[in-house]
């Protein structure tokens, strides 16, 4: 990197709507990003972003290829001359807490050729855990976390049938994944100015170290970035800032004045077409929008049953009636919404089952788009964003705008819907409007 060149942004995700949450400020303020469906730094053009966001896949993994995909993506991002890493974590804390961060503070081969640090740590020394997500609700006080006022294992979110989240505390939960003990920068520290730049520069004196930060605001995330970015001055690439899409809003902000951005995009392209739709979650906020969206625009809300789809006697009827309406509606200039209906019981929750299920919506993905050309496309969910992605072919993103908040949006690139705009969404975000609101910001009304 050469003096006085932007600082570069490498973002490692534990599911692909985590990438385009972290990586959509940065297209907002201005700055080139790319996320990859894949995890690995892609090849070509991708690599010339300001902004690079990767997809370890890890959310639902087991703990060790968690570590060694996380380290990899690490290594590889700062190869690649991207020297700030943030991690960007789930703001509930679901997936292995704390582990990616861990991860990223591998010590990097010594140069041979510099003898005299041989035996100094190399690479990160800091991982800065900041989940907090204030426009969503989600803060963290005394290393606690609270989701709209009610602790995170009590709410619905920390109650997640398939990544339940078992205690609030943040350090319990990394230390439970990690068997390394946090420390605690308290809310004090965070608000107390010179204090919270001690504190992290006391902290990397004898890497590897974790912290936790409290975080009530936006402009708690603003003192944190302002103190990673002081320490990333003073040595490049030290501190990983493992948070939300609030910290890396907060992160965006902070750089958005750098020399070497590019301007902002007018947003997606191809207004007045038709909108498809694709949700699998089991959210009951998503179940509202869907509904919001059926009953105030023209949407085709096509609700499959999901035990249809793990029976084979069933499957193959139930997909192809769904691709044959969505494709019908499409062509009509109407809007077309594929779900899962909301069920209770061992579907719901099943790993295996939620496996085979997002695979059918990418496959219903697959073959909507092989008969007609959507104007723009919605994925609900991070593992149904990956899979509709990967089935249609696609390489990556590259992200135009951040249209509402935790909503990013941008233009497919590569595969059968190279080129269409895209807008993706986690399940809990978002109020009942929010889906209807992405309809109009996409089909331009």
């Amino acid at each position: 990197m050469t003096p006085g060149s932007p600082t570069r942004v490498g973002i490692y995700a534990d599911d692909l709507t985590g990438a385009l949450d972290a990586a959509a400020p940065f297209a907002a303020a201005g700055m080139s990003a790319y996320v990859s469906v894949f995890g690995v730094v892609p090849d070509g053009a991708a690599r010339r972003h300001r902004v690079l966001s990767l997809n370890v896949d890890t959310r639902h993994g087991d703990r060790f290829p968690v570590f060694d995909r996380a380290a990899r993506a690490a290594q590889e991002l700062r190869a690649a001359g991207f020297d700030l890493l943030v991690n960007k974590i789930d703001s509930t804390l679901r997936g292995h807490a704390g582990m990616e961060a861990r991860a990223g503070l591998t010590p990097e081969p010594p140069d041979p050729r510099d003898s005299a640090n041989r035996v100094s740590w190399a690479g990160p020394r800091l991982a800065l855990i900041a989940p907090s997500f204030p426009a969503m609700g989600r803060t963290v006080r005394k290393g606690q976390v609270r989701v709209d006022g009610v602790p995170l294992a009590e709410s619905e979110v920390g109650r997640d049938p398939l990544s339940p989240v078992s205690s609030s505390d943040i350090v319990e939960l990394v230390e439970a994944n990690t068997g390394d003990r946090p420390a605690i920068v308290t809310l004090d520290e965070v608000r107390g100015g010179d204090r919270l730049r001690a504190a992290i520069s006391n902290l990397m004196e004898t890497p590897p170290v974790i912290a936790v930060c409290d975080a009530e605001t936006d402009e708690d995330l603003d003192r944190i970035v302002a103190a990673v970015l002081h320490a990333h001055g003073e040595t490049r690439g030290a501190v990983i800032l493992a948070g939300s899409a609030g910290a890396a809003a907060a992160l965006a902000r902070a750089l958005s004045g750098q020399s070497g951005d590019r301007p902002k995009h007018a947003g997606p392209g191809q207004r007045g077409k038709p909108v498809l739709v694709i949700s699998g979650s089991q959210r009951s906020v998503t179940a509202r929008q869907l509904e919001s969206a059926a009953g105030e625009r023209s949407v085709e809300w096509l609700q499959i049953d999901p035990r249809t789809l793990l029976v084979e006697e069933t499957a193959g009827a139930v997909r192809d009636d769904t691709v044959r309406r969505a494709v019908d509606a499409l062509g009509q200039g109407r809007h077309a919404a594929v779900s899962l209906m909301r069920i209770e019981g061992p579907a719901a929750a099943d790993s295996d089952s939620r496996t085979q299920l997002v695979r059918e919506l990418g496959a219903i993905c697959y073959r909507v788009a092989r008969r007609t050309r959507p104007g723009a496309l919605v994925l609900i969910g991070g593992d149904t964003a990956q899979s509709a992605l990967r089935a249609v072919g696609a390489a990556g993103i590259v992200l135009d705008a951040e249209p509402f908040t935790g909503i990013p949006a941008g233009t497919i690139d590569g595969g059968l819907l190279a080129g269409v705009p895209v807008v993706t969404k986690a399940g809990a975000f978002g109020g009942d409007s929010a889906l209807v609101d992405v309809i109009d910001y996409l089909s331009g009304t």
